[in-house]
């Protein structure tokens, strides 16, 4: 396996790739800027549905 082709086609396709040993999955490799923005939005996320909670509570 290279590691620089796995992190180029991450990039080119903006999906990520699963490793895999034995056919199980162990890990996955995501560019950056893809790890970035799925960050942002789950921290969104979060923030709306702990506003939301306190609202209704």
């Amino acid at each position: 396996m290279n590691l620089g082709r796995v992190v180029y086609r991450t990039q080119v396709t903006g999906r990520p790739i699963l490793l895999t040993s034995r056919g199980r999955g162990i890990a996955a490799v995501q560019g950056l800027e893809d790890f970035e923005k799925t960050a942002d939005e789950l921290r969104f996320v979060k923030a709306v549905c702990l506003s939301f909670t306190r609202t209704v509570n």
